[in-house]
């Protein structure tokens, strides 16, 4: 590591709460309120980079994420500060307000990427408890309505009570949604580098204490659960949101269930021996499009494999892809058997060497270490543990984990995404999204299968 490591720290804190979870809105909230606590903390994270420090605050799925890092000696009084800053925070009717405008958009160039609404997408179908980007989209746009509504009555006379004006209504409802966080919440840190550990309990006793947080009954799961697919190609089709956009997505899914170490290290050695060979036929060959890629999948806990195409419809249909996708899968069957001994352990070998690199800074072994508290697994060792079983894995495990997983005879569990182009099929709308994830969000999903939870 550089010889600087040693005067750094790193400082990691998630807040959560069920509250946020609670609704769409209460999802799109959870946003604005880092966007209003960073228009708070502007000053403050100004000066900490002049000072070579860094802190950042993030909207996750269920609570707030705190990051610092930065010169040991100064971290602690910047930590103080932000605390502080939370606890104090300011609800400016005219700042809460540009910042739900701001999240709104935000929202809507999102979803105006093709690629990230088709992830978004898989991960609501997947993952029925979770709030998409149009899921708060709608929600907030929904509450701008409402306020509004308020606001106008107000300037008209017609409501008598100032509560019933828009921004005083909007401010209320940020005030409320923070309030309720303070009063639901269990914080998980991690502080690493030259802190000792006397310090590090002390920043965390001193945030629970100062932002008066009341830990739910049992702690919070920090992951949706997710649903266990059928044995079934099941099809999701969607316009592309873009007007006049040829370019289309398709993403094929492949789910294999919860995972251990050794199956997690058995789908990413499938997806490195898969990788050239994929792009070769797909991309190459038979000239799909500008990306064509296999990615390891672990979604909360249950692990799986997708392949992803972006090409463009004016040339070839979601349908002919997705056959391609197929083609692809037996033509690589026959790649994987015929593979040498050799070739399989010069693979093996190289997963090893890029695991057994050593770090380069302290940051790398932080975000490894944040990885097993913000999963909730704990698994500190994972590394050691993956370049153990890497090191015992032999072809015939990893054949035999292809066919359970991606076998074409229609026993696996797949979901197909297609996020097509507007101008081959339909006009993109944010209530068809809304409706399929509602479909899964009811148990319904093209077929009258009872998905269930794993």
């Amino acid at each position: 590591m550089e010889e600087e490591d040693g005067q750094l720290s790193y400082l990691q804190f998630y807040l959560i709460s069920p509250i946020v979870g609670e609704s769409a809105l209460s999802a799109a909230l959870m946003d604005v309120l880092v966007a209003v606590a960073d228009y708070n903390m502007a000053t403050v994270v100004y000066e900490g980079e002049a000072a070579r420090l860094e802190v950042v605050l993030e909207a996750k799925e269920h609570g707030l994420i705190i990051s610092l890092h930065g010169l040991s000696h100064r971290l602690g009084a910047l930590f103080y500060i932000v605390v502080e800053t939370l606890v104090q925070l300011q609800f400016s009717s005219t700042v809460v307000e540009t910042m739900v405008e701001q999240t709104v958009r935000n929202y809507r160039n999102k979803i105006l990427r093709t690629s990230r609404l088709a992830r978004d997408t898989r991960l609501c179908a997947l993952q029925p408890g979770r709030w998409g980007l149009v899921d708060k989209w709608k929600a907030l746009t929904e509450a701008m309505t409402g306020w509004a509504e308020k606001r106008e009555k107000q300037e008209l006379g017609k409501c008598e009570q100032p509560e019933g004006d828009g921004e005083i209504a909007l401010h209320n409802d940020m005030i409320e949604f923070w309030q309720n966080l303070r009063s639901c919440m269990f914080v998980e840190g991690l502080v690493q580098g030259n802190v000792t550990e006397k310090e590090a309990v002390s920043f965390m006793d001193h945030m629970i204490t100062c932002l008066e947080c009341r830990p739910p009954q049992s702690p919070p799961s920090t992951s949706w659960p997710v649903l266990s697919l059928p044995q079934q190609v099941l099809t999701l089709r969607l316009a592309s949101p873009v007007p006049d956009d040829p370019n289309s997505i398709i993403t094929r899914y492949f789910q294999a269930g919860p995972g251990t170490v050794q199956q997690q290290q058995l789908n990413e050695v499938l997806v490195a021996l898969m990788e050239e060979p994929c792009f070769d036929f797909l991309r190459t060959k038979e000239t799909l499009g500008y990306e064509a890629c296999p990615c390891n999948r672990d979604t909360a806990g249950i692990l799986g494999m997708s392949i992803t195409v972006c090409t463009q419809a004016n040339k070839y249909s979601s349908a002919t892809v997705e056959a391609k996708i197929t083609e692809f899968l037996d033509k690589f069957a026959g790649i994987l058997h015929t593979l040498s001994d050799e070739d399989f352990q010069t693979q093996i070998s190289s997963l090893v060497q890029l695991k057994q690199m050593p770090d380069v800074h302290l940051g790398e072994e932080f975000e490894r270490n944040w990885n097993e508290i913000g999963t909730q697994q704990y698994l500190f060792d994972r590394l050691k543990q993956e370049i153990q079983i890497l090191q015992t894995l032999k072809k015939d495990d990893v054949v035999s984990w292809f066919n359970s997983l991606c076998t074409s005879g229609g026993q696996n569990k797949t979901l197909s995404i297609h996020v097509c182009s507007s101008l081959v099929s339909f006009i993109f709308c944010p209530s068809a999204v809304l409706s399929v994830c509602s479909s899964m969000r009811s148990l319904v999903f093209l077929y009258d299968y009872s998905l269930l939870p794993y």
